[in-house]
């Protein structure tokens, strides 16, 4: 078994910083929903100009080789 040798003022300052975030957590509960999705539209000039910018990454690779 292996063990590590932390100094008692490091240990008590991780200890009180993991007690502050609890307390926080505590008091500002943030709403989330399960299973939510995020759904996005890219519209064509988009899309193409992806496509376009896709090409020439790679044309110049290629002529880097």
């Amino acid at each position: 078994m292996d063990f590590s040798i932390v100094g008692i003022a490091k240990a008590s300052k991780v200890y009180h910083n993991q007690d502050r975030i609890a307390e926080l957590s505590q008091k500002n509960t943030v709403k989330s929903v399960q299973g939510q999705e995020d759904r996005v539209s890219i519209s064509q000039s988009a899309r193409l100009l992806l496509l376009e910018n896709q090409d020439s990454q790679s044309s110049s690779a290629t002529t880097k080789k």
